[in-house]
């Protein structure tokens, strides 16, 4: 149970940290890009956290 728990974590953990390279790869291209890059990435998230609270019966 605790070894699944933690593998849950790791993985978020590991799709965030990917994203937050993702973004950081467009703002090296240049600035607009980047904000860009982080507006789908905020939207990716938004909408996975949404997904996560409605499965657990939770959310708005």
């Amino acid at each position: 149970m605790v070894l699944k728990l933690i593998w849950r974590v790791f993985d978020v953990l590991c799709y965030v940290a990917a994203l937050a390279f993702f973004v950081w790869g467009f703002f090296r291209i240049n600035t607009t890009t980047g904000i860009f890059a982080l507006g789908v990435a905020l939207l990716i998230l938004g909408l996975l956290s949404e997904m996560v609270a409605q499965k657990q019966g939770g959310g708005d």
